[in-house]
This record gives C-alpha cells, sequence and structure tokens, in this order.
C-alpha cells in the first residue's frame, strides 16, 4: 500500500514559490527570504538593509571622505561683483524713439562689455596690483607689496625669477636664471641696498625691507601681457538678468581681498577710460566747431568789409531815394543844359548881327545891353561901353572942325575899333564858355543816365553781399552756441554708466562649497 503524499509548504518545496512558465512546460523556481506568515514585503527590506548596514556606511564614509578630500585639496576661490546702471537719455520719452533705443541696446552693451574688458582699462589694474608678479616667502604666496614695502614692477619690468636676500641691514636682489626641476638655477647679482633705501633693477623697485638674517623672498614676473590676458579671461561681465540696462561685472581669484580690489579696481579703470573718452569725443568736437567757428567769423568780417567798401565806393542809400534823387539830378542837369544852349544861341545870333550889322559902334553896344552882361553888372563890359562913348563923342567933335583924314580923327577911329574888338572878343570868350558848359553838362547828363541805369545791377550785387553776409552771421551764430555746448560738455565729469552696487569682500569661498 502506497505511502500519501506530504502536503507541501504554501511556498513550495525548501520554502519556495513555484510559478508555471506561460507557454512552456518548465517550473520557474524564485527563491525569497523564508518568513513567517503575514511579513510584509517592506519589513523583509529593512531587515536585509539591517544586515547589511555595515557595508553601506561604510562606502558612504568612503565616498564623504575623498569629496572631503578632494575638496580640502583644491585651492579656494574667491568671488566678487560689480553692478553698473547704463543711463539712459533724457530725449528718449517718445514711444518711437524708446522702441529705436531697444532695438540699438543689445549693441550698446556689447560695447560697453568689450570696454570693460579691454586692455586700456585691464593694464592699469594689473599694473597698480603688481598681477604679473607673485612672491613666496617662507613657503607662502603673499602679494608683492606686503613682504616687500614700496614694491612696484611696471609694464616694462623683465620677466624671470627673481630672489631678494637679507644679510646683515642690507638686502640684494638676484636674478635666478637656468634651473630646472631639481637643479638649482645660477644666480645673477643685480642690486644691493640698505634697510629703508630703494632698491631698482630690471624694472623693478623697493624699499630694502627689515627682515630676519638669511632671510629671502622668492619673485616671480611674468610677462604683462599674459598677466593682463589672464586677467581678463578671470572676468565675467555680462547683463544682470533680463534687463539691459544693468551689467554685473564678476572678478574670480585666489584672494577675497585681491578679488574685491581687482573688482574695485576695474570699475574705477572703466568709468576713468570711458569718461575720458566722451571728453575727447566732446574735445575733438570742440575743437573742430572752433576751427570752423573761427573761419566763419573770418569770412564774416571779409563779407562786412566787402559790403560797406561797395557801399561807400557806390555811394549807396535806399533804393527809392536814390532813385528819386538820381532822376531830380539829371532833369536839372537837362534843364541847365538848355538854358545854357539858349543862352548860346542868343548871343552867337547877337555876335553875328553885330558883325553884319553897318550900324557901326551902336551895333557893338548892344552887346553891352545882352541880359546875361546886365544881370552880371560886368564891369569890364561897362568900362568899355563907356569907353566906346566917350570916344565916338570926340570923335565927333573932330568931325566937326577936321576932316576925316585928319590924325587925330584917324586915331579916335582906331581907338574905336580896337574897344569894340574888345566887346566883340568879350562876346566870343563868354560864348566859348557856354560852350565848355553845354559840354560839361552834357557829360554829366551822360553820367546821370549811366548811374540811373546802374542802380538795378547795384541793388542787385548790394543784395547779395547783404545776404551773404547775414547768412554767415547766422551761421557763425550757430556755430557758437554749438560751441558753448561742446565745451559744456567737455567740462561735465559725470559719465552716462553709474555704479549701483560696489565691490565686496566675500566672507567665503565660492569654489569649493
Amino acid at each position: 500500500m502506497a505511502l500519501p503524499t506530504p502536503p507541501r509548504p504554501p511556498g513550495g518545496l525548501n520554502g519556495r514559490r513555484e510559478k508555471q512558465g506561460v507557454g512552456t512546460g518548465h517550473m520557474v523556481v524564485m527563491e525569497v527570504e523564508p518568513g513567517p506568515p503575514g511579513t510584509s514585503g517592506g519589513k523583509r527590506m529593512w531587515r536585509i538593509l539591517g544586515r547589511r548596514r555595515r557595508a553601506f556606511l561604510g562606502t558612504f564614509l568612503g565616498i564623504f571622505a575623498a569629496v572631503t578630500g578632494v575638496t580640502l585639496a583644491l585651492p579656494e576661490r574667491f568671488q566678487s561683483s560689480v553692478t553698473f546702471l547704463l543711463d539712459r537719455p533724457s530725449n528718449q520719452a517718445v514711444d518711437a524713439f524708446d522702441m529705436l533705443d531697444q532695438v540699438g541696446r543689445p549693441a550698446s552693451l556689447e560695447s560697453e562689455i568689450g570696454l570693460m574688458s579691454g586692455r586700456r582699462v585691464v593694464s592699469p589694474v594689473v599694473d597698480s596690483l603688481d598681477l604679473h608678479v607673485s612672491a613666496t616667502a617662507g613657503g607662502e604666496t603673499y602679494r608683492p607689496r606686503a613682504v616687500l614695502p614700496a614694491f612696484d614692477a611696471g609694464p616694462g619690468a623683465a620677466p624671470g625669477s627673481y630672489v631678494v636676500r637679507t644679510e646683515g641691514d642690507s638686502a640684494t636682489l638676484f636674478k635666478v636664471s637656468g634651473g630646472r626641476f631639481l637643479r638649482p638655477g645660477r644666480e645673477t647679482h643685480l642690486a644691493t641696498a640698505r634697510e629703508g633705501q630703494t632698491l631698482s633693477a630690471n624694472g623693478i623697485a623697493f624699499t630694502a625691507p627689515k627682515l630676519p638674517p638669511g632671510s629671502e623672498v622668492a619673485l616671480e614676473i611674468v610677462p604683462f601681457s599674459l598677466a593682463v590676458d589672464g586677467l581678463r579671461g578671470g572676468l565675467t561681465i555680462g547683463a544682470a538678468g533680463r534687463d539691459a540696462e544693468f551689467v554685473e561685472l564678476s572678478c574670480e581669484g585666489g584672494s577675497a581681498e585681491l578679488v574685491a580690489d581687482i573688482c574695485r579696481l576695474v570699475a574705477a579703470s572703466y568709468l576713468e577710460v570711458r569718461t575720458g573718452l566722451q571728453q575727447s569725443e566732446a574735445a575733438g568736437a570742440a575743437e573742430t566747431l572752433r576751427g570752423q567757428a573761427t573761419a566763419v567769423a573770418a569770412q564774416l568780417e571779409e563779407a562786412e568789409d566787402a559790403l560797406r567798401t561797395y557801399e561807400a565806393r557806390n555811394q549807396l542809400v535806399a533804393a527809392e531815394d536814390r532813385a528819386t534823387e538820381s532822376v531830380r539830378q539829371y532833369a536839372a542837369l537837362n534843364a541847365s543844359r538848355l538854358e545854357l544852349e539858349t543862352e548860346r544861341s542868343a548871343l552867337t545870333a547877337l555876335i553875328n548881327s553885330v558883325d553884319n550889322s553897318a550900324a557901326g559902334s551902336g551895333a557893338y553896344r548892344d552887346i553891352a545891353s545882352f541880359p546875361t552882361f546886365i544881370r552880371a553888372e560886368n564891369q569890364a563890359v561897362s568900362r568899355l561901353v563907356e569907353s566906346l562913348i566917350q570916344l565916338e563923342d570926340r570923335r565927333n567933335e573932330l568931325i566937326l572942325s577936321r576932316s576925316d583924314d585928319n590924325v587925330d580923327v584917324v586915331n579916335l577911329e582906331t581907338r574905336i575899333r580896337e574897344v569894340e574888338n574888345q566887346l566883340r572878343g568879350f562876346a566870343v570868350s563868354y560864348r566859348d564858355a557856354l560852350d565848355a558848359q553845354i559840354s560839361s553838362t552834357s557829360t554829366a547828363m551822360a553820367d546821370a543816365r549811366a548811374d540811373l541805369a546802374e542802380i538795378p545791377v547795384q541793388q542787385v550785387e548790394l543784395a547779395r553781399l547783404q545776404r551773404q553776409a547775414e547768412s554767415l552771421s547766422n551761421l557763425s551764430r550757430f556755430l557758437q552756441e554749438r560751441l558753448q555746448e561742446a565745451e559744456v560738455a567737455r567740462a561735465m565729469e559725470l559719465p552716462m554708466v553709474r555704479i549701483v552696487d560696489e565691490a565686496y569682500v566675500p566672507y567665503r569661498a565660492s569654489f569649493p562649497n
């Protein structure tokens, strides 16, 4: 009789759970820790972790120790920053200008960043802090001025390794060259100075320090341009947030005080360079405007002189007054010439009448009765007429008692003819004078006609000279105003960039942390 098969435990054979493989005839066996009935999987997991807690704790402590060791082995890095505000011009309140300003702001920001990290800004900082020089004393690294008073190494300092060694009350500077790995280099003596005196060589200068005998300070100088590039690489500049009006300058270094000084000096150098550029631009504009204003002032003076000379030479007055006066003068000259011509015609007719008359001396006495001679009360004509009358009276008396051939009668006749010829000559001379007056009057009338014809031309030239002088005067006034504005801008020292957050000394390292 066969014995009955004992029942299998709930977990399968030996505490195993069996699961029929889907689609196969094999049995899948999964091993699990046996546990009392009703025990949940979470509790079993905690039991497993509890049994292996030492392994987990050891792993955690190992990782923590490794991270701590690496952290302590890495050099500390500190970070400081300065925030600038880019001022917007006040004339951009109009919406259209504001839109244009928004479009042009990225380019302006890039220009400011380029200027802030440029060599012109960074080089003075490297020179001021002697960042191209490192000093080592007693196994510690210091800033050069911390161990060597009044230390200065300009951009022209010769790169290389140096040693300052004290002996007694004096200090000696050596240049070290040729050293490799553990082999010491060759020292070249450069200069020696007593304590408190200035020691200078190879572009390096400092006051001989008071150090314990046998102490030495090692100096390492890198090329100045390399130090400048290194500092530029350590600067991080960008917009502070999404507002492009704020720019943040971050400086990083191995000393908290050093990064604060770097940020502070870079900010000061940037503002100084930027202000200098603005002032130089304003100065250039002022010089250009001053030259233009001087040239225009000289042209204005020449134009005003030409205008005054032209007016004086042509005796110019108002156009209407001058035209009226010229017409009046021409009419007066014309009337005078007509009067002279009339008088000349009458006198010529009188002379011809006397020459053709058979009336004798009576006709010549008509010359004395010519209206012009009567109005003028000519004494010469009057004396000639009186003399002629007296001679004729004496001749008439002699003719009564003597013949015509008598010598006295002939002499009187001769004398009478002479007086008559004098009267006629006087009339002819006056007629010639009238001819001369008529000729001069005609010339004056021709000049007057020419003057009348020149009035429009002169007025056009006068207007041109006046416009030229007025235009130059307006231009000179405009340039003077612009020059004053440029001088004011040149005198201003307020830059368009302001510091809103000063550099600070960080109280803890930014890396590693």
